[in-house]
């Protein structure tokens, strides 16, 4: 027994699975539009630099000696690093200056304005 299925039910299942993105004749890349590129161009905020990040790795606060390591760096009080000055060290904070700019960081703690709020310990602006 033969079955005959109507000519136009035969075409619309062969192109069920076609899609224009499975077109083999489609150019491989498409060039953007030099229109949307000038308006993106025009209406785009330049890049801010991030604020470097400031990691307090651990703190030395004794009467005769008081030390930070920050970054890596052993720093005391007067010392600069990424443009901030550690105008103080305390048992429990830094104090750093940048201008009229001031921190203040506890032990272990980092700052920094890219990173997420849940991983960042915000700096008190004094």
């Amino acid at each position: 027994m033969r079955l005959s299925l109507p000519l136009g039910l035969v075409i619309s299942l062969a192109c069920a699975g076609f899609s224009l993105a499975d077109d083999p004749t489609r150019p491989l890349y498409t060039p953007p539009d030099p229109a949307a590129l000038a308006l993106h161009a025009k209406t785009a905020k330049p890049a801010t630099p991030a604020e470097p990040v400031l990691r307090v790795d651990y703190l030395l606060y004794a009467p005769q000696r008081r030390l930070v390591r920050i970054n890596g760096e052993l720093l005391s009080e007067g010392r600069h690093i990424q443009g901030w000055t550690v105008t103080r060290i305390e048992s429990s904070r830094v104090l750093l200056q940048r201008g009229k700019q001031q921190l203040s960081l506890p032990p272990y703690s980092t700052t920094s304005s890219n990173m997420p709020a849940q991983d960042t310990v915000h700096a008190q602006a004094m």
